[in-house]
């Protein structure tokens, strides 16, 4: 799937009050991601949030007992969290509920229930589906903020991002992941990261102990419960490489590729002194030609080097090998200094509007649909845009006046993007980025790895 990547007000706060040593280098990475992350509105739904920690930079952690919790029960919320966000389009791959174990645990505080209701591990993440029902509105997505996992007994910290929607103004049914996935680092980089030098077994008991819901939702909701890969096991597979990107910088490394029945995952390390430490990415694609979404990233840095792992969908059965292609992200440095470009298309109201961009592919609006209440836009990205981060779209009247889109929700490839209530004998523009002037591809730096 693609996803907007969008970071809260609240998250940068959290990270940026943590007083850390860490390199300087480091922290000027950190802090320029931060400050260039996209704002969001309240009532935006969250597609999908990536938290890029480096070295021991970690979201701020209390650090309580477990107590077990109780068994959920005579709670009607759903039957499945997994397979509630699949029917409404909050995720599109069934490898969650086919790959998932039931926990249904319940904790109450503050007039508060948390449900953990199953969880995926496939040990690059571990998808937690949860549900939040509270006796006041909610006002904002729930997502699992303030927390302190336990690995049988040793503190941890991962890197997460989630989804969800909501049932009613008082209750989220959602879905964290967390990146797990530290077994290849170097023991200096594990040595920077809060309980860095626990490698995660396949089976282990789990304590959650959550003090903080995102929109300041606080309380006490603590869990245990165990954790197995037994699922998936003789179905990941680690394929190291040790690739040399030389054309774009000799210090930048592919180290492994690694594939899931949930992810497809690709380690790179760099110097931390590398032009390029936040601005390289992916495109892939399969040998049938179909390309993979991209699901997020993570990053661990020391004194001298950055691990950065991107995430992408899975891949197919049938799929012999994949394809990676290169590419440079100069979007916030365009952000920053207020020079990006935008392109606007004449929108179709009753038809396609196509807006290419040359070899990144384009943006294409299959239909508008004018209700009486909403104003529907599907659409989907094409060729090699269509690997990358979910593209940004708004409506211009003729006026002059843009429109905003107050919901995003997804339909295997197509993104549905809700908008007011707009005239539909109005004549309106597309606005998108200039992905041409903010991505450039490295074709003669592509490489194809056999999966099979």
């Amino acid at each position: 799937m693609n996803r907007e990547k969008i970071m809260d007000d609240i998250l940068r706060d959290k990270i940026m009050e943590n007083k850390i040593e860490v390199p300087e280098n480091i922290k000027a990475l950190v802090k320029n991601t931060i400050d260039n992350l996209p704002k969001k509105s309240k009532k935006k739904k969250i597609i999908k949030r990536t938290i890029i920690t480096a070295a021991t930079i970690v979201i701020a952690f209390s650090l309580f007992s477990a107590t077990f919790p109780a068994v959920a029960k005579n709670i009607p919320i759903v039957n499945s969290v997994f397979s509630f966000l699949i029917e409404n389009n909050s995720i599109s791959d069934s490898s969650y509920i086919d790959y998932s174990d039931d926990i249904k645990l319940s904790q109450t505080s503050n007039g508060v229930t948390v449900v953990i209701d199953s969880i995926v591990y496939d040990t690059m993440k571990i998808a937690i589906g949860y549900t939040v029902k509270s006796d006041k509105k909610i006002e904002v997505e729930p997502h699992i903020l303030d927390k302190t996992f336990k690995i049988d007994g040793k503190v941890v910290s991962f890197g997460s991002g989630g989804t969800g929607e909501f049932i009613d103004e008082y209750t989220y049914v959602g879905m964290d992941e967390f990146s797990v996935g530290k077994k290849s680092f170097p023991k200096s980089i594990k040595a920077s990261i809060l309980g860095g030098e626990v490698d995660i077994p396949d089976t282990f008991n789990m304590d959650l102990n959550i003090r903080e819901l995102l929109g300041e939702v606080k309380g006490e909701w603590d869990f245990r419960f165990k954790v197995t890969n037994e699922k998936v096991k003789g179905k990941v597979k680690n394929i190291p490489l040790n690739l040399n990107l030389s054309k774009i910088d000799k210090d930048i490394n592919v180290k492994e590729v690694i594939t899931t029945p949930i992810n497809t995952v690709i380690r790179t390390s760099m110097k931390n002194t590398t032009e390029y430490v936040d601005t390289l990415s992916y495109i892939v694609m399969d040998d049938k030609g179909k390309y993979l979404q991209i699901n997020g990233a993570s990053g661990n840095g020391g004194i001298n080097t950055f691990h950065n792992e991107e995430y992408f969908s899975k891949v197919n059965d049938n799929t012999a090998s994949l394809t990676f292609i290169p590419y440079i992200r100069r979007s916030n440095e365009a952000i920053k200094s207020g020079s990006r470009k935008f392109k606007e298309e004449k929108l179709n109201n009753k038809g396609e509007t196509i807006i290419s961009f040359g070899k990144l592919g384009g943006v294409t609006v299959e239909s508008v649909d004018f209700l009486e209440d909403k104003t529907l836009v599907r659409h989907k990205s094409t060729g090699n845009l269509s690997s990358m981060y979910e593209t940004h779209l708004v409506l211009v009247d003729s006026n002059g006046k843009e429109y905003e889109s107050t919901k995003i929700t997804e339909d295997n490839d197509i993104i549905i993007r809700e908008f007011p209530k707009l005239n539909p004998n109005e004549s309106y523009k597309i606005k998108i980025a200039d992905y041409e002037s903010e991505i450039k591809l490295m074709e003669d730096s592509s490489f194809t790895v056999n999966i099979k």
